[in-house]
Parts: C-alpha cells; sequence; structure tokens
C-alpha cells in the first residue's frame, strides 16, 4: 500500500500534535517516534554569562549607537556563546540573516537597555526546546540578581567598551 502525500502530511501533523502535547514544564524527556531524537522542555536561567554579554552589548551601544555588534569574532571574556538565547526575552535581536555577511551580528533593544538601567524586571527563565520558546516562570530577575554576586555592575558599565574587529576567517596563527 503506496502513502499518500495527504496521508503523509496527516501522519507529520499528528506527530507533531503528539511532541507539542508532550512539551509542558515538568514533563520528563520523550522520544521522538520518527528521528529517534529526545524531546524535553528546558528551563533556561539568564545567568551571569548572558548577563555579562548583555553588558558588553549596552556598553557597545554607549559608544556606537544602535550599529550592529559583531559576536562572531568577539572575545568573549567570561561570557558563553547562550547570548542568542537572550533574543527569547526580547532583550537583544539579531540581524536579519542567519548566515552570510551578517551573520553574527546582534544589537540590544529598548527593553535590555531598560533591564541594564534597572528600570524593568524580566521572567527569570524560559522554556525552549528547538530554539523555540514556549513560555516563562513567574519569577522575574533584575540585571544585579542575573550576575550574582560576584560580578559588579558598576564595575562593568565603568570598563571601556572595545570596537568589533573585521572576521577575516584567517585561523592561522602568525609567525607560523
Amino acid at each position: 500500500m503506496k502513502a499518500t502525500r495527504k496521508h503523509r502530511r496527516e501522519v507529520i501533523e499528528a506527530l507533531r500534535a503528539e511532541v507539542d502535547d508532550h512539551l509542558q514544564p515538568g514533563m520528563p524527556a520523550m522520544k521522538c517516534r520518527i528521528c529517534r531524537r529526545t524531546v524535553f522542555l528546558g528551563k533556561h536561567k539568564i545567568d551571569s554569562a548572558m548577563a555579562r554579554a548583555l553588558v558588553r552589548m549596552y556598553r557597545f551601544h554607549q559608544r556606537y549607537g544602535d550599529e550592529w555588534m559583531d559576536y562572531r569574532n568577539y572575545r568573549a571574556r567570561g561570557e558563553s556563546r547562550k547570548h542568542s538565547l537572550l533574543r527569547h526575552w526580547d532583550l537583544v535581536e539579531r540581524a536579519d540573516r542567519k548566515t552570510g555577511p551578517s551573520a553574527g551580528f546582534w544589537r540590544i533593544t529598548e527593553l535590555g537597555r531598560d533591564f541594564i538601567d534597572g528600570e524593568v524586571e524580566v521572567p527569570a527563565a524560559a522554556w525552549l526546546y528547538n530554539d523555540t520558546c514556549y513560555g516563562f516562570v513567574k519569577r522575574k530577575t533584575t540585571i544585579r540578581q542575573a550576575l550574582g554576586n560576584k560580578f559588579d555592575l558598576d564595575e562593568l558599565l565603568r570598563s571601556e567598551a572595545e570596537p568589533s574587529t573585521e572576521f577575516t576567517g584567517d585561523t592561522k596563527k602568525k609567525g607560523k
């Protein structure tokens, strides 16, 4: 028996509905019946590394305005590459393209600047699966709470903003 396109679409939609139904906070992980990928709704909090990245974008904005910051090639001192998750809170925005000349360019949003200035609080964590946000926790956080006790926000804000460097793609070490 040969499956029709319509039948395949119906099966795929039913499987998607099954996965969507399972994506609820607190549900255990499951395996997708088609791709065998683990399906789990993960809770991601704004951690200190993400907060430091946001402060760096804030300082960049203070110096260069609404210019896009090249975060691909940035020497992230103490920051993780999880800065992209901040877009789920609308604290940062990515340049339109995921690849090409504008890939890796980010800038802080007005909400992100208000968060740094202490004017607003945002949800402390988001529920994410497959780069999609399914909601937020009710608990709120401030930038100082997100940074934690080991960082001094005032010290970070006083430090000199550094411009991004142009990506050259040359990974060879000099002198070799």
